[in-house]
């Protein structure tokens, strides 16, 4: 059986080297809400050390209420929704969802194209995985050296003070993730705040939008009637031969 170490090495290099699917990757065909679930929760499923599931029908449901992601269609679910699963799944540890609909909501002002918005994200956290892995890596290898040399003299106690070291660490994580819980928080309020200061502008985008389509109107008149004139022309053409 490994002791307590090796298992957080196993553990942080399967962090460091974790990588969500390419955009490529996700399903070509659309998935059925058991397909989804086995789909998510398998990709998520190093992120999972008690089994549990990232993913549930429950929360897919809610989702699509809340028009966090767009109804599956014929009950199945498409590429984009199920690459917006994926990231939710993460998301949703340290943000709300209304947080995270905030955010959903301005992809739009980033792209339209939802494999870039995907491939950002996936190169996103894959760098965030890879840096946090291996900072806790650096601060516990010098918690190996001590247990292993103190270890040889005193194998019980050795294991107490790693354990406690490590507890310490877990400690110092915790803290860490409320800091930066705080200040996504804030961050994302600050944005909210600043959006809904934007002066409303519903009445010109109307009056631009019937313009528009009057002037649309008039062309497609125009081309009609001189399609018809062009058919009488060479209509009588025709009967003149």
């Amino acid at each position: 059986m490994k002791d307590i170490y090796d298992q957080l090495e196993d553990y942080l290099h399967a962090l460091s080297s974790f990588e969500l699917p390419s955009y490529k990757e996700l399903p070509s065909v659309g998935l059925y809400m058991e397909q989804v679930l086995d789909y998510v929760n398998e990709v998520l499923s190093p992120f999972s050390k008690d089994g549990s599931e990232a993913l549930t029908s429950f929360m897919v449901n809610n989702y699509v209420k809340a028009n966090v992601i767009a109804e599956p269609e014929r009950k199945r679910y498409k590429k984009d929704q199920i690459g917006y699963l994926i990231a939710i799944s993460l998301l949703k540890k340290s943000l709300s969802m209304g947080e995270i609909s905030l955010l959903i909501d301005m992809d739009a002002q980033v792209s339209e194209d939802k494999s870039i918005l995907y491939g950002f994200f996936k190169t996103m956290s894959m760098d965030i995985f890879s840096d946090a892995s291996h900072r806790l890596e650096s601060q516990a290898g010098a918690f190996k050296k001590t247990y292993e040399k103190e270890r040889e003299d005193n194998p019980e106690k050795a294991r107490k003070d790693l354990r406690d070291r490590l507890a310490l660490l877990a400690l110092r994580a915790s803290v860490q993730a409320v800091a930066n819980r705080l200040l996504a928080s804030t961050l994302l309020s600050l944005v909210k705040e600043d959006m809904e200061m934007e002066p409303p502008s519903p009445k010109i985008e109307r009056k631009i939008s019937k313009s528009e389509g009057k002037k649309e109107k008039s062309e497609a008149k125009k081309l009609t009637s001189e399609k018809k004139r062009k058919e009488k022309i060479a209509k009588k053409k025709e009967e003149g031969k």
